[in-house]
C-alpha cells in the first residue's frame, strides 16, 4: 500500500510471484513424495545374502585348501600371532 491509501501494484504482483513459486514447490515436493518408489524387503535381504553366501563358502573351502597342503588341523585352528617391529 502506498502512503496515499491507494493499492500499489506493483508490490502485490510481486508478493503474487513470490506466493506462486512457492506454493509450486511446496505442490512439486508433494509429488515426488507421492512417486517416491520404495525399495523392497526382500531385495535389500538379496543384496546382504551375498556376504552370507561368501562366508559360508570360505568357511567351507579354506580348511579343504589348508588339508590338501597337509598343514596340520593344530595349526590351521590357531589364532594369527601379532606381528611387531620388535621381533
Amino acid at each position: 500500500m502506498a502512503d496515499d491509501g491507494k493499492f500499489d501494484n506493483a508490490r502485490y504482483s510481486a508478493i503474487r510471484v513470490r506466493c506462486r513459486r512457492i506454493e509450486r514447490q511446496w505442490v512439486a515436493r508433494k509429488v515426488a513424495e507421492t512417486e517416491r518408489s520404495f525399495v523392497p524387503v526382500w531385495l535389500m535381504g538379496l543384496t546382504n545374502a551375498v556376504f552370507g553366501m561368501y562366508g559360508g563358502i570360505l568357511v567351507i573351502c579354506v580348511p579343504q585348501l589348508l588339508s590338501a597342503r597337509y598343514v596340520p588341523d593344530m595349526l590351521a585352528a590357531q589364532p594369527p600371532r601379532s606381528y611387531s617391529a620388535d621381533t
